[in-house]
């Protein structure tokens, strides 16, 4: 099936996520302390003119903090990037905060302090 957009209306959507948490029934442990701030939108008209901004994001999986932002804009011509995503995961507890299918079992620790602002266009050219 192949579906195109002639026109697109305007919409913007805002939501505000505070103190948020969530558990799977089958599962040991809930991911807890969800903050977020987000807004979602576009004039009208063209796809592409949608900005997507998570001004800021922050979870803990048992004890484990995950927080950053996140801006996305021109997302079909040449996505342009602004993010940062610090954490410390301990990939056990995550296996047992939300199902992961096809895994069997999750170990090791992620310590990320990443940085990412970039064009699609300046990484094909190696700008």
């Amino acid at each position: 099936i192949h579906c195109s957009i002639r026109a697109l209306p305007k919409f913007c959507i805002k939501f505000n996520i505070n103190e948020g948490d969530f558990k799977y029934p089958n599962l040991p442990m809930g991911i807890t302390n969800i903050n977020t701030k987000t807004n979602i939108r576009n004039p009208g008209g063209d796809l592409d003119a949608t900005v997507i901004d998570v001004e800021q994001f922050a979870l803990k999986i048992e004890n484990d903090p995950i927080e950053g932002f996140l801006k996305l804009t021109n997302p079909l011509s040449d996505p342009n990037l602004d993010t940062r995503i610090k954490g410390n995961i301990n990939l056990a507890n995550l296996a047992k905060a939300y199902p992961l299918e096809g895994v069997n079992e999750l170990a090791g620790q992620i310590i990320a302090d990443v940085t990412a602002k970039a064009k699609q266009s300046d990484v094909e050219q190696e700008n």
